[in-house]
């Protein structure tokens, strides 16, 4: 019946989950992997989107953390998620006037979404992946090229070589390929993103001695910012940081502020 089950219905979940200590592995594994193989598909299904996205599937995935492998798991948002995760990325950083604090909030929505499974080779590479596309497209803009492919899942015919059931074959390779990359642990906010791309692009990122309207004002580059609610304003150039309006600005203009040479009065050197 397993393979008619949608896994949008919980019973299952519930009926199996007494087993799990009493079934022996010959005939629990073929169990799991049924499940895998209907979630796959539901999740494969899924319409990655930076507005109202449909989590449900994916909770639906991690209600089986626990009885299920979580690498099996993580293998199957590897297959089945993140290769439309990464093209639906990609097609909002080339958007024209791409807000990067946005893109930022819903990676973090993603990456606090999978914290689960946060510890599993597939998902660190994934995410970590996703990150670099992000400070790539910040520091280069809405034409950037991007040669490096995301990371791909392993080939699907592990089973051959390990003997193993489909889905925990791969994630025992994709495990161990993890382990040969340092990966970063990717734990960000705005105002660490934007340490890390001031530090790519040569510019100085450090908090100054003063506050507007109770937020620490950091120096970027050439200009003067505050970071609220992954938002982040600039200070006007002329007259000093108090005098005039603070703009909202977008990072690829924030770049371009920062990336600015700091204009001498005539007759300094």
């Amino acid at each position: 019946c397993l393979e008619r089950w949608d896994p949008r219905d919980r019973s299952a979940l519930e009926m199996l989950r007494p087993w799990q200590r009493v079934f022996d592995p010959g005939n629990w594994e073929p169990l799991m992997e049924k499940v895998l193989m209907r979630l796959e598909r539901v999740v494969a299904n899924l319409d990655v989107r930076p507005d109202g996205q449909d989590i449900e599937p994916i909770k639906d995935l991690l209600a089986w953390n626990g009885i299920a492998p979580a690498d099996a798991l993580a293998r199957v948002l590897d297959i089945a998620l993140f290769p439309q995760w990464h093209k639906a990325l990609r097609e909002w950083l080339r958007t024209p006037g791409c807000d990067f604090a946005e893109v930022l909030q819903w990676y973090q929505g993603w990456k606090a979404l999978l914290q689960a499974l946060k510890d599993q080779g597939p998902i660190q590479r994934q995410m970590a992946h996703g990150l670099e596309l992000m400070k790539h497209f910040m520091a280069k803009g809405a034409e950037a090229v991007v040669e490096e492919e995301p990371p791909s899942p392993t080939a699907p015919d592990a089973e051959q070589s390990t003997g193993l059931p489909r889905h925990r074959a791969m994630s025992a390779e994709a495990g161990a390929e993890a382990s040969r990359v340092a990966m970063e642990e990717v734990s960000l906010s705005l105002s660490d993103y934007l340490a890390q791309v001031s530090g790519e692009e040569g510019l100085l990122f450090r908090p100054k001695k003063a506050f507007h309207l109770g937020k620490q004002v950091y120096q970027f580059g050439s200009a003067s910012i505050y970071v609220e609610k992954n938002l982040v304003y600039v200070a006007p150039k002329s007259g000093g940081q108090d005098a005039g309006e603070w703009r909202l600005v977008s990072m690829d203009e924030l770049l371009r502020l920062g990336r600015e040479a700091e204009k001498k009065p005539p007759g300094k050197r």
